[in-house]
């Protein structure tokens, strides 16, 4: 009974870890956080075998970034372009199929891109349509985000935050493990 008891703790943890990655719609978010300078270069990020490339573009600001695509992706755009979305009190843009979305294949001037910034990105996968963003300050690049599943939307600047039922889970999984291991030293 005692390790039928233990594996059922055990269980109870595996199932609040793997949960604690997912979202309420089943989705992960992944990407990098990693700041790069692209300073008269360019970096290049992707997710499922598309990539993305932002630029110096040697006009300074307001307007130093320039960005382009390559294979399915795709990045925000307005009537006029592409737009970069300006959002100090992060989390209020959700990039999602509403917004219109184009393929740049050679470099195009994100116009206001000097200060710090999102832009939302698409790509199409076997799987559906999956929406991210990056963020950047001029040309630091600060990082990028992709929902897992396809067909849903994320918020700029947007964190793993698990849900309270997971974090229970998880502690309660936990709890458990550290009363077993208390009881067996008494």
């Amino acid at each position: 009974m005692h390790t039928s008891f233990v594996r059922s703790l055990v269980g109870a943890c595996a199932l609040g870890a793997a949960t604690l990655f997912s979202n309420g719609a089943g989705a992960a978010i992944g990407g990098s956080t990693t700041d790069i300078d692209f300073t008269g270069g360019s970096t290049t990020f992707g997710y499922l075998g598309q990539s993305f490339t932002l630029s110096d573009n040697g006009r300074g600001f307001p307007s130093p970034v320039s960005a382009s695509t390559a294979g399915t992706a795709m990045y925000a755009k307005d009537f006029f372009g592409i737009s970069v979305f300006f959002d100090p009190p992060r989390n209020r843009l959700v990039f999602d199929d509403s917004y219109l979305y184009a393929s740049y294949p050679s470099a195009t001037v994100l116009s206001f891109s000097g200060t710090a910034s999102f832009i939302g990105l698409a790509l199409t996968a076997a799987d559906g349509v999956h929406y991210g963003y990056a963020e950047f300050a001029g040309t630091l690049f600060e990082g990028y985000a992709f929902q897992t599943a396809p067909g849903v939307g994320i918020a700029a600047g947007a964190a793993l935050v698990p849900e309270p039922e997971t974090v229970a889970l998880l502690g309660l999984g936990i709890t458990a493990l550290l009363f077993v291991r208390r009881n067996r030293k008494g």
